[in-house]
Parts: structure tokens; sequence; C-alpha cells
């Protein structure tokens, strides 16, 4: 009887020690919430410094696969994932700031690849984007307009100034031509000083035998400029013949110059 009730006595704490003692599928259960609430823990710290997906292996998204891993089905992931997004998001006006349009659509398109669902920003952020584009668009075509601008202004100087050195070019060449100025007002006037001035350039003309511009500020001087030269040729030398054109200018004033020289 002692021994039986002795035995009862074994049996029963062996019973309770395996009634009381660690269940290996709790054990199991508890590490996986001990290491899911870990990594939640981490992830918030990640996305807090935005180490979203770098560095390498201390980011994120890398946590976020372990927690899918341990627990597909949790539902923390999709809030975590739009959390993730939410700080892709933020990411983005930064970058147009700098000047970065490749990592503003980088940041949106990981947004829309880790939650495609969530909206919060989205919207925001491809109007930042569309509106960047098309400002710089506007700056674009505002500086290529300036530029052509200048362009045609410079190009404007460099033809004017061409055109000046020119006239100026050609002005000296008819003042190294020119024989005799002559006066409008004597000219209008058929004045005798007239005569006397071709009288004089009548003597270069015979001595150096070159064709010569009679430039007139009418068809009516030219022709009385004319015969008075022939005239007054014909008494230094009557078998000279004088080659004589005309160049009728209104603008210009009167005078006598070789065609060449």
């Amino acid at each position: 009887m002692y021994k039986i009730l002795i035995f009862l006595l074994i049996t029963t704490l062996l019973t309770a020690c395996q009634l009381l003692g660690p269940n290996p599928e709790e054990i199991a259960r508890q590490k996986k919430i001990t290491q899911l609430n870990l990594l939640f823990e981490q992830i918030n710290e990640d996305i807090q410094a935005k180490r979203l997906s770098t560095p390498k292996n201390n980011n994120a998204l890398l946590k976020l696969n372990e927690v899918t891993q341990l627990s597909p089905d949790h539902p923390a992931i999709p809030g975590i994932k739009a959390s993730i997004a939410k700080a892709y998001v933020d990411l983005v006006a930064p970058a147009l700031q700098k000047d970065n349009l490749e990592a503003a659509q980088h940041y949106l398109n990981s947004a829309l690849t880790i939650s495609p669902e969530t909206k919060e920003g989205i919207s925001a952020s491809e109007k930042l984007i569309a509106d960047y584009i098309a400002e710089k668009d506007r700056k674009a075509k505002l500086e290529q307009a300036q530029l052509e601008e200048k362009q045609a202004a410079a190009a404007q100087a460099a033809a004017r100034e061409k055109q000046l050195a020119a006239i100026a070019k050609e002005k000296t060449r008819i003042a190294r031509l020119t024989i005799t100025h002559l006066n409008q007002a004597e000219i209008n006037a058929r004045s005798k000083q007239v005569g006397i001035a071709l009288d004089k350039a009548s003597q270069i003309i015979v001595k150096n035998n070159a064709p010569i511009i009679i430039q007139a500020q009418s068809n009516r001087d030219y022709k009385w400029l004319a015969a008075l030269l022939r005239t007054s040729i014909y008494f230094i030398d009557s078998t000279f013949t004088l080659s004589a054109t005309a160049q009728i200018n209104a603008d210009e004033p009167p005078l006598i110059r070789y065609a060449d020289y």
C-alpha cells in the first residue's frame, strides 16, 4: 500500500510538471512575437532616419521582408508599406528643390511600387513633378528665345558694323579717286565758279587719261556738267576723248572722280 501511494505521488508530480512546463509551440510563438516586435521597432527607426532601401543590410524594406517571411498575413504589413511609401513621397519635393528630377521620379515610383493602393501625397507629388517639368520647359524655351534674340542682335550689330566699314572703305576709295568736289548751290545757280573748277579738273583728267565718273544730284545737272567739262577739255586738247559715266544720287554731294585709278 505504501509503495502504491509513493507511485501515485510520483506519477502526479510528473503529470503536474508536464502540465506546468514550457510548451514548444508556445515558446516558438512567443519567440516569433518578440522578433516581430523588434522588427517593427527597427523599421520605425529606419523610416524616421530615411533608411528606406539603403544601406544594403540595414533598411526598412529589408526588415519588412523579414516580417513578411515570419508572418505573411500580419495585419501591420499594409500600414508599414504605407509608412515607407509616405517616407518616399516626402523625399520628392526636396529632390526637386535640388534640381534632381531623376531622384524625385525614383522616389515617387518607389512609393507606388511599395504601396500602389496608398494615395496619401501621391497625387500632390505627381503634380509637383509635372509642374517642375513644365517650369523647366518654360525656362528652357525662354532662355532659348533670349539666346536667339541676343544672337540676332549680335548678327545685326555685326552686319551693321560690316556695312559701316564698307561705307567708310568706299568713302575712302572715293576720296582717293576724287578729282574735284563741286558746290551744289553753285551748280543750281549755274555759276561761273563751277566752270573754273572744271577747268582745273580738265588738266588733271587729260594728264592721267582715265575714265571718270560725274556724280550729280540730277540728270539735268549731269548733262550741264558734262558739257562744260568737254568744252574745257577741248581747249586743252582737242583730240582728247572724254570717257565719262553718270552717277545720279540726290543725297550725295556732286563731284568728279576717276572710275578707277
